[in-house]
């Protein structure tokens, strides 16, 4: 079938690089969810990289992320490429007009995201949403099924990107059997002057960084009441990265979705590295839309 038929009629199409790790199978794991819930099952290509030479039986290979996609009784097409593994992703999900990224993040802070790694690559070098799932996200952040998938933390700070999460959150509804539960969340750096505090009350200051929270949501709630799509909303004060995935923990969320870049009076240096931090401080999938 022409994909771009395929998306056309509502069929959203998804590249799994297959690495054949545990984290792997957590991205398997979550993948299915999403395809339990579909209107119409989403396409996979599960993408597996040998770089090198040599004979290799990869579909007698243990497979996590395939066993798992076998198990729930959801269709893929494997491909076995001979490249790098960031290669081969980004190479099939251009044959086939790929929607979607995801992967398996493994390690700590030091590896998940070490200069040079396939996740690394694959979001720096793509334009196409690049889901990351930790590790040790299954156990405690799947375990309600794929409910949990409809509960998604969209973190907006009024910028491009963000916008474009937005649309991609809001375009992935209508492929959907169940609602969104969509989380807008925005977070107003904390007033750290003791001059300020000397002049200002506490209780004017917070006000002040809602009513610029409420703000920056605005153009976001204006863009679902017209989708017709239900949200909650919520302004927290204090570092990025840290209160949205402790937004997303606290209300279990199922994913997280943002933007890759954004606008802050942290600055650029800072705004650029939210996106990482996320990725590593969090256990939920993690997608970032460019």
């Amino acid at each position: 079938m022409n994909e771009n038929h395929s998306e056309q009629a509502g069929r959203t199409t998804w590249i799994l690089g297959d690495d054949g790790t545990s984290a792997t199978l957590q991205a398997g794991a979550f993948l299915a969810g999403l395809w339990e819930d579909a209107v119409l099952p989403p396409t996979i290509h599960l993408v597996r990289a040998i770089d090198g030479s040599g004979d290799v039986d990869v579909q007698n290979e243990i497979s996590p992320a395939r066993q798992c996609l076998d198990a729930h009784g959801v269709a893929h097409q494997d491909h076995v490429v001979r490249m790098k593994a960031a290669d081969a992703i980004l190479s099939i999900a251009h044959q086939h007009a790929a929607s979607d990224i995801a992967v398996g993040g493994q390690g700590g802070a030091g590896s998940l995201f070490a200069l040079g790694s396939v996740a690394y690559q694959v979001m720096h070098r793509s334009i196409i949403p690049l889901t990351v799932v930790r590790e040790a996200a299954i156990d405690a952040d799947f375990k309600d099924g794929p409910a949990n998938l409809q509960r998604i933390c969209l973190a907006m700070d009024g910028s491009a990107c963000a916008l474009r999460a937005l649309e991609h959150v809001t375009a992935s509804a209508k492929h959907r059997k169940s609602p969104l539960e969509i989380h807008l969340v925005n977070v107003q750096p904390p007033v750290i002057s003791g001059l300020v505090k000397s002049f200002i009350s506490n209780d004017l200051i917070l006000s002040y960084q809602l009513e610029q929270g409420a703000k920056a949501l605005s153009g976001a709630k204006a863009f679902l009441d017209a989708a017709g799509l239900g949200y909650v909303t919520h302004v927290s004060v204090g570092t990025p990265a840290e209160a949205i995935t402790a937004y997303a923990l606290r209300q279990r969320c199922g994913r997280i979705v943002m933007g890759a870049r954004g606008m802050s009076i942290f600055g650029d240096i800072v705004l650029g590295s939210v996106s990482y931090k996320i990725l590593h401080g969090a256990t939920v999938p993690v997608t970032i839309v460019k």
